[in-house]
C-alpha cells in the first residue's frame, strides 16, 4: 500500500491476512473483498490525517482511521482472540462486524500479556454483531462479556477439507503435535497463566511423555505409531524434539487432516483439530494434562486445558482423562479402540454441537453470509 494514497476501497474488509482468511475468498465476491493489514509496512498518510482529525491518537484509532477511508460495509477478522476488534462497533455502528473462531480459547497467554478470556471480562462495551464460533459453549461464553449474536458454524478449514480419495484406514495411532514454530531455550518463558510463569520445558514435556506412552501402548497391541507434526518437514527441532519417534510434517495445507483421517485412532492434549477430527466422528482420545507436573499448583489446576473448556464437563470421561496417568489412557484408547461404530457414534453425539461442529462445504457459513447481505460467488450485492 502506497504511504499517500488512500486505502483501496471496498465493502468488505477482512484483517489481517492469514489464519484461514484465504478460505473466506472461497465464498465471497473477490472484486468486492480486500484482505488486508492496516499496520503492515509503512503508515498511511492519509490514514493518519483522518486519524490526527479525530482529535484520537493511538494504535487504535488508526485502524478505524482506516476502515473509515475503505468505506467497508462489512469487516471480518479470523483473529477471535484480538480483544481490539470488539471495540470497533462503538466507533463505526453502521459497519456490519463479523469474528470467525481460529483456535481454542483460554486464559494462558503470551508472557507480560493477560488471559483472553480475563481480558474481556475486564472491559465494557464490547460488541459484535456476529461471532461465528467452534460450538455452542464458546459462542455462550462470548456472549458473557461482548454483545453478540453467535452461530456455531465449527471450524471452516475443517469444514472445507474433503479427502482426496476414499479413505483405508491405516492400523495406526496418530498423536497430534502442538510444538511451536520458535526455537528457545528450554528453561525459557514461553507462556503465562495469571502472573505465573511457563517454560518452554514445562510447557512442551507432556507432549515427550505421552509419546513414550503411546509408543509403548502400540508396540504391546501391534499398532504403528506416527507424530502429526505441526510444522514443515524443514523444521528439524520438531523432529529432534520427538525422537526416537517417526514425525509426519505439515508439508501441505491439509497434509495434516488426510493423515488423521487414514488413522485408526488419535490421541491429542489441547489442540483443536483434536476436536476437529472428534467432530468428524473419527475415534479420538483426549488428554488435559498438559501441565500436571508443573511446580506451581495454580498452573497444575487450570481448567482451560481440560476436556471441553469452557464447557463444564466431568473432569474425566469415557474418551478423555484430565492428566498424564499411563494406565488411565491405555484403558481409554482400549475401550475406545473395542467400541462398533454405532456405539462410538452415539457417544460422541453430545459433545459434538456443544463443542465443534462439523458441517461439510461450510453451508452454515455461506448461508449466513448470504442472510446477512454479503456479497457472496453466488451474485446477491452487499
Amino acid at each position: 500500500m502506497s504511504i499517500f494514497r488512500r486505502p483501496q476501497q471496498a465493502p468488505v474488509v477482512i484483517y489481517p491476512k492469514g489464519k484461514s482468511s484465504d478460505i473466506l475468498l472461497e465464498y465471497l465476491d473477490k472484486t468486492q473483498v480486500i484482505v488486508t493489514n492496516p499496520w503492515e509496512g509503512s503508515l498511511n498518510l492519509p490514514t493518519i490525517f483522518r486519524m490526527l482529525l479525530s482529535f484520537k491518537f493511538s494504535r487504535f484509532h488508526y485502524l478505524i482511521a482506516y476502515l473509515q477511508l475503505t468505506r467497508a460495509k462489512f469487516v471480518i477478522t479470523t483473529t477471535d482472540n484480538d480483544i481490539t476488534f470488539y471495540r470497533i462497533k462503538k466507533y463505526l455502528p453502521a459497519v456490519t462486524t463479523i469474528a470467525i473462531q481460529n483456535g481454542l480459547r483460554g486464559n494462558y497467554s503470551s508472557p507480560n500479556s493477560t488471559g483472553f478470556l480475563i481480558e474481556i471480562s475486564q472491559e465494557e462495551e464490547l460488541a459484535c454483531d456476529y461471532i461465528l464460533t467452534f460450538g455452542q459453549s464458546m459462542g455462550f461464553e462470548f456472549q458473557k462479556h461482548i454483545q453478540t449474536k453467535f452461530l456455531a458454524v465449527g471450524s471452516i478449514r475443517n469444514n472445507l477439507f474433503a479427502p482426496s480419495s476414499v479413505i483405508q484406514k491405516v492400523n495406526q495411532l496418530a498423536y497430534i503435535s502442538q510444538l511451536t514454530n520458535r526455537a528457545l531455550r528450554p528453561d525459557e518463558q514461553f507462556a503465562d497463566y495469571l502472573g505465573n510463569p511457563i517454560s518452554y520445558q514445562e510447557f512442551y514435556a507432556a507432549e515427550k511423555q505421552i509419546c513414550d506412552y503411546l509408543a509403548n501402548y502400540c508396540a504391546e497391541r501391534g499398532l504403528k505409531f506416527l507424530v502429526c507434526g505441526k510444522q514443515n518437514s524443514t523444521f528439524t527441532a520438531e523432529q529432534d524434539f520427538f525422537k526416537p519417534h517417526e514425525v509426519s510434517g505439515r508439508n501441505e495445507p491439509f497434509s495434516s487432516y488426510e493423515l488423521l483421517n487414514a488413522s485408526k485412532i488419535l490421541v491429542s492434549l489441547d489442540s483443536a483439530i483434536g476436536y476437529e477430527f472428534l467432530s468428524r466422528g473419527n475415534r479420538v482420545v483426549i488428554v488435559g494434562g498438559r501441565f500436571s507436573h508443573h511446580p506451581n499448583k495454580t498452573v497444575r489446576e487450570m481448567p482451560d486445558i481440560k476436556f471441553g473448556f469452557p464447557a463444564e464437563l466431568p473432569t474425566d470421561g469415557p474418551f478423555w482423562i484430565s492428566d498424564l496417568s499411563e494406565s488411565d489412557l491405555k484403558d481409554r484408547l482400549d475401550s475406545v479402540r473395542s467400541m462398533s461404530d454405532e456405539s462410538w457414534t452415539d457417544l460422541i453425539k453430545p459433545y459434538q454441537d456443544l463443542l465443534m461442529r462439523f458441517d461439510p462445504g461450510n453451508q452454515i457459513l455461506r448461508k449466513t453470509f448470504s442472510d446477512i447481505g454479503l456479497p457472496t460467488v453466488s451474485g446477491k450485492p452487499a
